[in-house]
């Protein structure tokens, strides 16, 4: 639930940003660590349903700053699954 929470947080304030990216129109250290993050969310609880249809922006900044030339080989491969990973809860 937290994790949901703070992608829906970090999706809608990117519907602020005009150039998709967090701070101005450069990629900064700040939009890596946010892909960086965004990779492990498409590696789990992100299947293609909540990177297309819920969480649009967030994976569009992953793009957009995995394409950055000097980041490309190091983001190139997330891993993203198709499904999203069902979490279970530990039981009392």
């Amino acid at each position: 639930e937290r994790v949901e929470r703070a992608l829906k947080y970090l999706n809608d304030y990117l519907a602020t940003r005009p150039s998709g990216l967090l701070i101005n129109d450069e990629v900064t250290l700040a939009d890596i660590f946010v892909a960086v993050a965004t990779i492990r969310a498409g590696q789990t609880v992100c299947g293609v349903k909540e990177r297309e249809q819920v969480y649009p922006r967030v994976f569009a900044h992953f793009a957009k700053v995995a394409s950055d030339a000097r980041l490309k080989e190091i983001l190139a491969e997330p891993g993203f699954v198709e499904t999203a990973l069902a979490v279970q809860s530990e039981s009392a």
